[in-house]
């Protein structure tokens, strides 16, 4: 792997394109600052695609990208096998005359990065002597000007993000929402107010984007009980398509090789496994193993998503594959339904679409709670009552209701089912005209409305049959 700094950017630069240009497919994953500026931007299961987008802007206009990892992924169709090159580049603002950048650190994901071997010294500024300035200054590139040199310093990163909008190549990444998200704001321009507006412009610099853990999700569908995984965090995912059952799911599958270092698969000595994944893995096996930083992960990323595209391309086409290699295109083809799909972490949708509307949501409807004997209703209260049912969120609705929303089907009958004589709390499904103040008094209003004008015309209708008739002409 090569880790990247200001110091030797320039100098590996000319590689990096020239893998990125070669690549079939280019995996991201970003470490940075902090991502909760704020309590109240918390995920909820509430949470439209809209508002999820909201919150996370308005936390991620607060922190920046400290790693931005990028592996490379080249299909040699001959020998059916990737060739991986993968990097991590460390990213830190630099102050320019008064340009001068304020950003947040959230001390949980410092503690996290420090916790993972994180290296804070990467960003470090050194002091250079008379002599050692005096050659660099010599081997400064002699094609450009001072100005050019100082432009492309400043640049930085910006760099290599402009070159990847321009080569249209399929990017991937794991829960890869937050990852566009911030490097878009720190290295192209400021998020849009709109989630409309994000999808437009994001779709037009990416137009093909997987997202390996909406892919797990899909792909768990599709598959035996027993061929899946227990847990779609990268770090499984990664054990269980390398070490454990994904590998054999399908036969047939590519080689995956990471250049110039030692997690070759031909090379290693593969543990003994469960069907979940790697009983017996020991890290030792492969080289400079850092989950959570930030190269490490982006090839984990593409790592399991050739995986997965294989076996999806094996389901898609069927016969006509059966029997022999598949090409790249063919590899690519069989997730081509799944692209632009990016995972939403506990909202009322499991995922935006990138490239049009987002999808009907399949969470069960809202429970409606309602205190019994007219006490102030306690969140924090019914919130612990329903955890043990499941993934839920509560908020209030009045001052002796909540709203419920419950991460499944099952959990929310669970939940009505316990709770049907319960002594304090009555919890039925949500209905807004029966349960929303608006359309109550909507519906009273409309009530009265409808009294009147009966007893109107019945005043009217009465007053007639009793006016006196006059004498006969």
């Amino acid at each position: 792997m090569s880790e990247i700094t200001r110091h030797n950017f320039e100098e590996k630069y000319n590689e990096v394109v020239e893998h990125l240009k070669n690549a079939t497919v280019i995996a991201v994953d970003t470490e940075f600052t902090g991502l909760l500026s704020d309590p109240e931007y918390k995920p909820s299961l509430f949470d439209t695609g809209n508002e999820r987008y909201k919150k996370l802007r308005l936390s991620i206009e607060q922190f920046l990208v400290m790693e931005v990892g990028i592996t490379t992924f080249r299909c040699i169709e001959d020998e059916y096998k990737f060739e991986a090159n993968r990097y991590t580049f460390y990213i830190f603002p630099r102050s320019f005359a008064s340009v001068d950048n304020k950003f947040m650190c959230q001390a949980s994901s410092l503690e996290f990065l420090c916790q993972n071997n994180f290296d804070f010294n990467k960003v470090r500024i050194e002091k250079v002597s008379e002599n050692q300035r005096k050659i660099l200054e010599e081997n400064m590139n002699s094609d450009k000007s001072l100005e050019e040199d100082i432009m492309d310093s400043l640049l930085g990163f910006s760099r290599l993000f402009k070159l990847l909008t321009e080569l249209k190549k399929p990017i991937v990444g794991h829960n890869l929402l937050v990852d566009l998200m911030i490097m878009y704001n720190q290295f192209h321009e400021h998020l849009p107010t709109h989630l409309t507006h994000f999808k437009k412009k994001i779709h037009s610099l990416f137009p093909v984007i997987y997202d390996t853990k909406f892919l797990s999700f899909e792909l768990k569908k599709l598959l035996k009980k027993e061929d899946t995984w227990d847990s779609n965090v990268l770090s499984n995912l990664y054990l269980f398509f390398k070490y454990g059952r994904g590998r054999h799911i399908v036969l047939m599958s590519p080689l995956i090789q990471l250049q110039n270092e030692n997690d070759q698969d031909t090379q290693l000595k593969v543990p003994k496994c469960s069907a979940t994944g790697a009983e017996n893995y020991d890290p030792s096996q492969e080289l400079d193993v850092k989950f959570h930083e930030a190269g490490w992960d982006s090839y984990c990323t593409g790592y399991c998503f050739i995986r997965m595209a294989h076996i999806f391309a094996h389901v898609t086409l069927g016969r006509l594959i059966d029997g022999r290699l598949l090409s790249g295109r063919e590899l690519l083809i069989g997730v081509t339904s799944k692209k632009n799909c990016v995972n939403v972490i506990r909202g009322s949708v499991s995922h935006m679409c990138l490239d049009g509307p987002d999808p009907i949501s399949q969470r069960p409807r809202w429970l409606h709670v309602k205190s019994k004997d007219f006490r102030m209703i306690d969140v924090s209260q019914v919130a612990e009552l329903f955890a043990k049912f499941g993934a839920v969120d509560v908020k209030p609705f009045s001052r002796y209701r909540a709203l419920v929303a419950v991460g499944n089907h099952g959990s929310a009958q669970d939940i009505l089912r316990q709770f049907r004589r319960h002594k304090d709390f009555a919890v039925s499904y949500y209905h807004p005209l029966r349960h929303s103040f608006v359309a109550q008094a909507f519906l009273w209003s409309g009530v009265v409305v409808s009294s009147g004008i009966c007893i109107y015309l019945l005043y009217k209708a009465f007053s007639k049959a009793e006016t006196p008739m006059g004498p006969s002409q």
